[in-house]
């Protein structure tokens, strides 16, 4: 039986040996403290680094997108004529002229420009024609029930339809025409959906078909008009609910060089008008 002076003697050791293990531990720890948080400043200096060469790149990509913007003025005003540049500054003025008959000015009237631009974009539809019919369809809103986002949704099934059916907004000015008529009408007159139907928009045409009282048939839905009528209001109604096909079928569209000149007009247009 061990006597009480050595299991004195045996804690002293065991503390001992436990305060020697502690003060390697501290060492440790307070070793490894310190180099984590050096590890940390390099890490937040690199980045510190890395961020102002990123802000540096992006001020240079910056300087050079501008320089290439006046390069590209110069040369557009080289390359058109004093009658060419007038004609699409005249342009651009329609186009804000047709918005503010919206009731649209300032950010809001940007905002719609903007979208109705990269639609113009997106199918080759020349951005005239698009605001023309924004224009036009926001005074018939009301009685449509629309808002200006469904007016836009409504602008692009358009364009849609237009590349589905490879027509210029200007050769289908006659479809748009009957369009704005017939969404501003009591009924549907049987001129307004020939001149939809014969003028570049009758993939406009099927969407508004693409119902169970239709099934997709044109045919049905012209002769339901004939014999029992359409409103404006149920023919918006019936373009909205079925165009989710016309997105499917204008990517599937390949652009036409004409729509690919419209697009580019377009975009002098608006360049040179602001």
């Amino acid at each position: 039986m061990p006597t009480a002076d050595k299991v004195i003697i045996e804690l002293e050791a065991r503390v001992s040996k436990a305060e020697a293990d502690i003060r390697r531990y501290k060492s440790t720890t307070e070793g490894s403290l310190k180099a984590v948080e050096q590890a940390s400043a390099r890490a937040a200096k690199k980045q510190e680094a890395e961020f102002k060469r990123a802000a540096r790149a992006i001020k240079a990509e910056q300087t050079q997108i501008a320089a290439s913007m006046k390069a590209l003025g110069a040369s557009i005003g080289a390359y058109f004529g004093a009658s060419e540049l007038v004609q699409l500054a005249d342009g651009f003025t329609r186009v804000q002229n047709a918005l503010k008959v919206a009731g649209l000015e300032g950010e809001a009237l940007k905002g719609v420009q903007d979208q109705l631009l990269a639609q113009s974009q997106r199918y080759g539809v020349g951005l005239e024609g698009l605001a023309k019919l924004y224009g036009n369809v926001s005074q018939s809103a009301k009685e449509l029930g629309a808002d200006s986002s469904d007016i836009i949704n409504l602008t692009e099934y358009t364009a849609q339809a237009l590349k589905i059916s490879g027509t210029s907004a200007v050769a289908a000015s006659g479809a748009i025409l009957g369009l704005n008529q017939a969404l501003a009408s009591a009924r549907v007159s049987t001129e307004e959906f020939n001149q939809m139907n014969e003028g570049g928009l009758r993939p406009l045409l099927q969407a508004a078909a693409n119902s169970d009282k239709f099934g997709g048939s044109v045919s049905k839905l012209r002769n339901y008009m004939k014999e029992t009528g359409i409103s404006g209001a149920e023919l918006f109604r019936l373009i909205n609910e079925g165009a989710g096909e016309l997105e499917t079928k204008s990517n599937k569209a390949v652009l036409t060089l004409s729509g690919g000149f419209e697009a580019l007009t377009s975009s002098i247009t608006v360049y040179m008008g602001e």
